[in-house]
């Protein structure tokens, strides 16, 4: 028969091997990489990220958002002002773009593309208008596609044609100066 202190001996040797994976060596977490992968980053884009509000929170962030029918971007008093960042480009390093937004809802545009094969740059003017929703401004440009912007606290964020909601990790950003 086996001794008390034997027994204890294996039962708790078997408790240590069982809380260590039974003794098993797993192997190690891949290190994330610094980078995503194409693929991780269209995967990202395509997750649900929070929508912003009109009041440019989101849900679950704290805020009070009771009130955010009535506050949205196009009733704050902040919004009119110059905005500039720089865009992607598909045929030249980047596009320098400047957007003004005045008060009586005219626009004021310049997109230079920087590194390209010829200088370009083009300025327009006109009317802009607020989406139903009031987060949205589209510029009116003639003859070409509308420009559609979600305005934020201290910037506007391009937006596609489809698009209606704010994304956090987008690279079409015009910081207010």
């Amino acid at each position: 028969m086996l001794s008390i202190k034997k027994l204890l001996g294996i039962s708790a040797l078997a408790a240590v091997l069982a809380a260590c994976g039974g003794g098993e060596s797993a192997a190690p977490a891949p290190a994330p990489s610094a980078a995503p992968t194409a693929s991780q980053a269209q995967e990202h884009n395509h997750q649900e990220a929070p929508q912003a509000l009109a009041s440019g929170h989101y849900e679950g962030d704290g805020h009070d958002h009771s009130h955010d029918k009535d506050h949205s971007a196009m009733n704050a008093s902040d919004w009119a002002g110059k905005y500039v960042g720089q865009l992607p480009c598909g045929d030249c390093d980047h596009i320098l773009a400047t957007v003004e937004l005045k008060q009586d809802g005219t626009y004021h545009y310049i997109a230079d593309y920087q590194g390209g094969k010829e200088p370009l740059k083009v300025e327009k003017q006109g009317k802009f208008e607020w989406e139903d929703k009031g987060s949205i401004v589209e510029l009116d440009l003639d003859n070409e596609e509308d420009l559609r912007f979600f305005v934020a606290e201290g910037h506007l964020q391009q937006l596609a044609k489809d698009q209606n909601q704010y994304q956090q990790d987008s690279h079409y950003n015009l910081k207010k100066q």
